[in-house]
């Protein structure tokens, strides 16, 4: 369980949030969802241990296995897919057979299998995309923190990859914290949302969307999800 009590970041004179109490458990899955500039990505950073809070506390659970993806791929550029993907893994702690065993596995999982020799200038967005998630992936993650991943890529690509994120998580169930814009997305993807509504970031909300269970292509056409869609809307502009 990961916890946040009395938590708040501030820049200069500036809190870009105060006051934050959560709690989560193992295998939610949560999109933070808000305006530009209301601490989104720096409330991530935090959680997943990369900057610190100005006030209050976070408490992390023992042995957190985590894995970060970027709003780039930020792929070396003179590695192959192969080698960007292993980069993170010891040889020291396995061997090389091993190692490329389980290189082999991700890129298999993120439908890359074929793609281990190309080098990032010979790959589309969504493939460089698919490189960073199975980077994050690799080594069975037990929390995985995306920053914005999809939100450079056409709607074909991000529809697709939304899909296969949450395939991957309803099958690992691992805790996973998304930032995104898109209510859309978000929806799409949560079960809980935290929600920083437009122009006061202070009214910080958690929601629990209390979602059915319906395969994914199902539930981007049904009312649950419109309904959805355009209550998180209303919440964000202010109006409910």
């Amino acid at each position: 369980m990961l916890e946040l009590k009395n938590a708040g970041k501030k820049f200069d004179s500036r809190w870009l949030f105060k006051n934050l109490n959560f709690q989560t458990q193992t295998g939610d899955f949560i999109s933070i969802l808000g305006p530009s500039g209301c601490g989104k990505s720096t409330l991530l950073r935090i959680l997943a241990e990369l900057d610190t809070l100005s006030e209050g506390s976070l408490t992390q659970p023992a042995n957190t296995n985590p894995g970060f993806v970027f709003q780039e791929s930020c792929l070396l550029p003179w590695l192959t897919v192969s080698e960007n993907v292993g980069i993170g893994i010891s040889s020291k702690t396995i061997s090389l057979s091993e190692k490329q065993e389980q290189v082999q596995s991700i890129l298999k999982t993120v439908k890359l299998k074929e793609s281990g020799g190309l080098f990032p200038h010979q790959l589309s967005g969504g493939m460089k995309m698919r490189v960073s998630i199975a980077r994050a992936l690799i080594n069975n993650k037990s929390v995985l923190f995306m920053d914005e991943p999809f939100a450079a890529l056409d709607d074909f690509i991000r529809f697709e990859l939304q899909e296969e994120l949450l395939d991957y998580w309803k099958q690992h169930k691992m805790t996973v914290f998304f930032v995104t814009h898109s209510v859309n997305e978000s929806v799409f993807l949560s079960q809980k949302l935290w929600l920083f509504p437009q122009g006061n970031q202070q009214e910080f909300k958690e929601l629990d969307l209390q979602k059915k269970d319906f395969h994914p292509q199902q539930y981007r056409q049904s009312p649950e999800y419109f309904r959805l869609v355009t209550d998180i809307s209303d919440r964000l502009r202010g109006r409910a």
